[in-house]
Protein backbone atom coordinates (compact mmCIF):
# COMPACT_ATOMS: atom_id res chain seq x y z
CA UNK A 1 0.00 0.00 0.00
CA UNK A 2 1.21 3.57 -0.93
CA UNK A 3 2.09 6.04 1.74
CA UNK A 4 1.46 9.73 1.67
CA UNK A 5 -1.91 8.95 -0.13
CA UNK A 6 -5.79 8.99 0.21
CA UNK A 7 -7.95 6.29 -0.42
CA UNK A 8 -11.34 6.37 -1.40
CA UNK A 9 -13.24 3.76 -0.07
CA UNK A 10 -14.68 1.93 2.86
CA UNK A 11 -12.34 2.10 5.27
CA UNK A 12 -13.19 -1.89 6.84
CA UNK A 13 -12.26 -2.67 3.32
CA UNK A 14 -9.21 -1.00 2.45
CA UNK A 15 -7.25 -1.56 5.66
CA UNK A 16 -7.92 -5.25 5.02
CA UNK A 17 -4.88 -4.72 2.68
CA UNK A 18 -2.42 -3.00 5.14
CA UNK A 19 0.12 -4.96 6.69
CA UNK A 20 -0.19 -6.36 10.62
CA UNK A 21 1.59 -3.32 12.43
CA UNK A 22 2.73 -1.40 9.76
CA UNK A 23 0.89 1.83 11.42
CA UNK A 24 2.97 3.36 13.58
CA UNK A 25 -0.29 5.71 15.50
CA UNK A 26 -3.86 5.68 13.97
CA UNK A 27 -5.46 9.13 14.62
CA UNK A 28 -8.80 9.63 13.64
CA UNK A 29 -12.56 11.60 14.37
CA UNK A 30 -15.21 8.42 13.85
CA UNK A 31 -18.64 9.33 13.24
CA UNK A 32 -20.55 9.65 16.71
CA UNK A 33 -24.18 8.53 15.91
CA UNK A 34 -25.37 12.19 16.57
CA UNK A 35 -27.24 12.63 13.29
CA UNK A 36 -24.30 14.84 11.38
CA UNK A 37 -25.53 15.27 7.81
CA UNK A 38 -22.55 14.18 5.79
CA UNK A 39 -22.94 13.43 2.71
CA UNK A 40 -24.12 9.93 2.14
CA UNK A 41 -23.52 7.76 5.15
CA UNK A 42 -26.30 7.85 7.94
CA UNK A 43 -25.30 9.02 11.28
CA UNK A 44 -28.00 7.73 13.09
CA UNK A 45 -27.71 3.93 13.45
CA UNK A 46 -29.42 2.06 15.41
CA UNK A 47 -27.70 1.56 18.77
CA UNK A 48 -26.07 -2.17 18.01
CA UNK A 49 -25.69 -1.07 14.86
CA UNK A 50 -23.47 1.16 15.28
CA UNK A 51 -21.68 -0.18 17.88
CA UNK A 52 -21.02 -3.16 15.95
CA UNK A 53 -20.14 -0.85 12.88
CA UNK A 54 -17.34 0.87 15.58
CA UNK A 55 -16.24 -2.68 17.07
CA UNK A 56 -15.01 -3.73 13.35
CA UNK A 57 -12.99 -0.85 12.43
CA UNK A 58 -11.12 -0.85 15.91
CA UNK A 59 -10.43 -4.32 15.74
CA UNK A 60 -8.97 -3.94 12.47
CA UNK A 61 -7.24 -0.44 13.66
CA UNK A 62 -5.60 -3.22 16.65
CA UNK A 63 -4.49 -5.28 14.44
CA UNK A 64 -2.58 -3.04 11.88
CA UNK A 65 -1.30 -0.06 14.43
CA UNK A 66 0.80 0.26 17.04
CA UNK A 67 -1.04 3.29 18.91
CA UNK A 68 -4.43 4.06 18.29
CA UNK A 69 -5.94 7.60 18.98
CA UNK A 70 -9.60 8.68 18.55
CA UNK A 71 -11.80 11.16 19.24
CA UNK A 72 -15.40 9.26 20.80
CA UNK A 73 -17.73 11.80 21.61
CA UNK A 74 -18.57 12.23 25.21
CA UNK A 75 -21.96 10.69 24.65
CA UNK A 76 -20.68 7.39 23.34
CA UNK A 77 -17.79 7.19 26.58
CA UNK A 78 -20.17 3.96 27.81
CA UNK A 79 -20.32 2.31 24.54
CA UNK A 80 -16.58 2.44 24.00
CA UNK A 81 -15.82 0.70 27.44
CA UNK A 82 -18.44 -1.75 26.59
CA UNK A 83 -16.60 -2.46 23.47
CA UNK A 84 -13.20 -3.00 25.08
CA UNK A 85 -11.81 -0.66 27.58
CA UNK A 86 -8.95 1.60 26.70
CA UNK A 87 -5.74 1.46 27.56
CA UNK A 88 -6.13 5.26 28.95
CA UNK A 89 -7.99 8.58 28.32
CA UNK A 90 -6.64 11.82 26.66
CA UNK A 91 -8.51 14.86 26.81
CA UNK A 92 -8.77 18.61 25.08
CA UNK A 93 -9.83 20.88 27.08
CA UNK A 94 -11.64 24.33 25.18
CA UNK A 95 -13.07 26.84 27.61
CA UNK A 96 -14.76 28.47 24.38
CA UNK A 97 -16.51 25.18 23.74
CA UNK A 98 -20.34 25.31 23.16
CA UNK A 99 -21.87 22.01 22.92
CA UNK A 100 -24.46 21.44 25.43
CA UNK A 101 -23.91 19.11 27.96
CA UNK A 102 -26.52 17.16 30.48
CA UNK A 103 -26.09 19.21 33.22
CA UNK A 104 -27.59 22.35 31.39
CA UNK A 105 -24.34 24.23 30.53
CA UNK A 106 -21.67 23.23 27.96
CA UNK A 107 -19.04 20.79 27.27
CA UNK A 108 -15.64 22.17 27.51
CA UNK A 109 -14.01 18.86 26.93
CA UNK A 110 -12.79 16.92 24.15
CA UNK A 111 -12.17 12.70 25.30
CA UNK A 112 -10.15 10.83 23.18
CA UNK A 113 -9.46 6.84 23.87
CA UNK A 114 -5.89 4.89 23.47
CA UNK A 115 -5.79 1.62 22.96
CA UNK A 116 -2.06 0.13 22.40
CA UNK A 117 0.24 1.50 24.43
CA UNK A 118 2.19 4.36 23.51
CA UNK A 119 5.14 3.73 22.22
CA UNK A 120 6.63 7.25 23.43
CA UNK A 121 6.57 9.28 26.88
CA UNK A 122 3.49 11.73 26.50
CA UNK A 123 3.90 13.47 29.81
CA UNK A 124 0.29 14.94 30.56
CA UNK A 125 -2.89 13.08 29.63
CA UNK A 126 -4.45 16.47 28.08
CA UNK A 127 -4.28 19.34 27.00
CA UNK A 128 -5.79 22.55 26.87
CA UNK A 129 -6.38 24.80 23.43
CA UNK A 130 -9.37 26.68 22.60
CA UNK A 131 -10.83 26.03 19.22
CA UNK A 132 -11.76 28.77 16.09
CA UNK A 133 -13.34 28.39 12.70
CA UNK A 134 -10.97 27.04 9.83
CA UNK A 135 -11.96 28.87 6.44
CA UNK A 136 -9.96 26.65 4.71
CA UNK A 137 -12.28 23.25 5.14
CA UNK A 138 -15.92 24.88 5.72
CA UNK A 139 -16.93 22.20 2.96
CA UNK A 140 -17.00 19.87 6.07
CA UNK A 141 -19.22 19.95 8.59
CA UNK A 142 -17.12 18.73 11.97
CA UNK A 143 -13.46 19.41 10.03
CA UNK A 144 -11.09 18.88 13.17
CA UNK A 145 -8.55 21.77 14.24
CA UNK A 146 -5.53 21.51 12.59
CA UNK A 147 -3.32 23.29 15.47
CA UNK A 148 -4.62 20.75 18.12
CA UNK A 149 -4.28 17.92 15.70
CA UNK A 150 -0.41 19.19 15.02
CA UNK A 151 -0.06 19.12 18.91
CA UNK A 152 -1.63 15.62 19.23
CA UNK A 153 0.42 14.12 16.31
CA UNK A 154 3.81 15.49 17.67
CA UNK A 155 3.14 14.07 21.10
CA UNK A 156 2.11 10.64 20.19
CA UNK A 157 4.61 10.11 17.41
CA UNK A 158 7.95 10.67 15.66
CA UNK A 159 9.20 11.97 12.25
CA UNK A 160 8.68 10.09 9.63
CA UNK A 161 6.42 8.01 11.34
CA UNK A 162 3.19 6.36 9.83
CA UNK A 163 -0.08 7.66 11.00
CA UNK A 164 -3.35 6.43 9.45
CA UNK A 165 -6.80 8.40 9.52
CA UNK A 166 -9.37 6.37 8.41
CA UNK A 167 -12.31 8.34 8.55
CA UNK A 168 -10.46 11.67 6.96
CA UNK A 169 -12.92 14.14 6.93
CA UNK A 170 -11.80 17.69 5.79
CA UNK A 171 -7.96 15.92 5.41
CA UNK A 172 -7.11 17.60 8.64
CA UNK A 173 -4.34 14.55 9.30
CA UNK A 174 -2.85 14.66 5.90
CA UNK A 175 -1.99 18.42 6.72
CA UNK A 176 -0.47 18.11 10.11
CA UNK A 177 1.53 15.26 8.94
CA UNK A 178 3.16 17.34 5.77
CA UNK A 179 3.63 19.86 8.56
CA UNK A 180 5.15 17.84 11.07
CA UNK A 181 7.30 15.78 8.47
CA UNK A 182 5.26 12.63 9.24
CA UNK A 183 4.15 9.92 6.25
CA UNK A 184 0.42 9.22 6.18
CA UNK A 185 -2.31 7.34 4.87
CA UNK A 186 -6.05 8.85 4.62
CA UNK A 187 -9.33 7.35 3.73
CA UNK A 188 -12.44 8.29 3.20
CA UNK A 189 -15.70 7.14 2.03
CA UNK A 190 -17.14 10.32 1.01
CA UNK A 191 -16.15 11.01 -3.08
CA UNK A 192 -16.88 14.88 -2.23
CA UNK A 193 -14.56 14.88 0.72
CA UNK A 194 -12.28 12.81 -1.06
CA UNK A 195 -11.95 14.77 -3.87
CA UNK A 196 -11.89 18.19 -1.61
CA UNK A 197 -9.44 16.68 0.57
CA UNK A 198 -7.05 15.82 -2.39
CA UNK A 199 -7.51 19.83 -3.52
CA UNK A 200 -6.45 20.87 0.09
CA UNK A 201 -3.24 18.80 -0.26
CA UNK A 202 -2.45 20.13 -3.58
CA UNK A 203 -3.10 23.60 -2.54
CA UNK A 204 -0.48 23.26 0.87
CA UNK A 205 1.61 21.36 -1.04
CA UNK A 206 1.85 23.96 -4.35
CA UNK A 207 1.97 26.72 -1.69
CA UNK A 208 5.39 25.03 -0.15
CA UNK A 209 6.74 25.15 -3.30
CA UNK A 210 6.29 28.54 -3.36
CA UNK A 211 8.70 29.10 -0.76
Amino acid sequence: MEINKIYHGDCLEVMKDIPDKSIDLVLTDPPYNVGVKYENYNDSLEYNDYKVFSTKWLNECKRISKTILFSCGVVNLPMWYEIEKPYWLYMWFKNNQNSPSRIGGFNIYEPFLIYNKPYKRIGQDGFNMPISLQKECTFHPVPKFLKAWKYIIDKFSNENDLVLDCFAGSGTTGIACLELKRNYILIEKEKKYYDLINQRIKDYTDQLKLF
